[in-house]
């Protein structure tokens, strides 16, 4: 526990002194780049890690949970290339994700289609044959801007392992000010009733591509909201996730780190499982 602490106290260090050594044009250029729609089309979108200038990417990511109380801790490594054509932006992924002494792997693709000057789609579908992940999900959802807000609605079906088919709802609705971009992201699910979750995030950014952003979840965990969190077959049952994570790119770098501390409500025990978690990750475009 006491590496932990470690970790956390230099990792917010660390943004702290990124945040400080900011030139100020940055912050002008970080402004006009987000009210710029179309230049920022790819910043804007929660998920997105579109590729740039380049026509290729490589990203790798690594995430520790670790549980208290008895549970299990997990692990998440990924490995993901990117590559763009034209208004497409295709990615491939495979997730090594551990439990315990148990393991499996998901495979995944994703894909941005930029259809209009402030509009773009998004495009999901992941597959596993493991009892420790969904079996598979899939999901679309379309994104406008209009000034200085930016809206989202999407649709998706999710088949956690030996369980039966569940369809997802959801959306996001976004709002720039400043250097700075707040969003909901509400999330509603059908399984012998309606369940619903709620994901909050702010984002203070400093140049186009590097920013600070804190995160809030509460609500069932329905696999649209955590990302890598959100992969393990707990579909539904309830959590809470309070987050920081910062973002930064250097020439055809880019760097990425969060912290994070949760719970996921396990049913055969009838308690909440708290966790807190830390991830890396690096991409490299070329």
């Amino acid at each position: 526990m006491q590496l932990v602490k470690h970790v956390l106290f230099i990792w917010f260090l660390g943004i702290v002194l990124f945040a400080k050594s900011q030139d100020p044009t940055d912050a002008k250029t970080a402004t006009e780049s987000i009210t710029n729609q179309q230049e920022a089309l790819s910043d804007t979108l929660p998920e997105a890690d579109t590729v740039y200038r380049y026509k290729n990417s490589i990203e790798g990511g690594y995430r520790y949970e670790n549980y208290f109380e008895g549970f299990s801790d997990r692990t998440f490594f990924y490995v993901q290339y990117g590559r763009h054509l034209k208004q497409v932006d295709l990615f491939g992924r495979v997730l090594r994700y551990t439990l315990g002494g148990r393991e499996g792997f998901q495979f995944e693709t994703n894909a941005y289609w930029r259809f209009k000057k402030n509009g773009y789609a998004y495009f999901d579908a992941a597959y596993s044959n493991s009892p420790l992940l969904p079996n598979y999900r899939a999901r679309a959802e379309w994104f406008r801007n209009s000034g200085q807000f930016e809206y989202s609605f999407g649709l998706g079906v999710m088949k956690p392992y030996n369980f039966k088919h569940i369809p997802v709802f959801t959306g996001t609705l976004g709002y720039y000010f400043g250097n700075y971009y707040v969003y909901v992201r509400p999330t509603f699910t059908y399984v012998d009733g309606i369940t619903q979750s709620y994901f909050i995030q702010g984002r203070q950014y400093f140049t186009k591509t590097d920013y600070i952003a804190v995160s809030v979840l509460r609500g069932a965990d329905t696999g649209t909201s955590r990302d890598l969190t959100s992969v393990a077959n707990e579909f539904g049952n309830d959590s809470y996730l309070i987050r920081a994570n910062g973002v930064m790119k250097r020439g055809r770098y880019k760097f990425g780190a969060g912290i994070d501390y949760g719970g996921i409500y396990i049913p055969e025990r009838s308690q909440y499982a708290p966790f807190m978690g830390l991830d890396v990750f690096i991409n490299r475009e070329f």
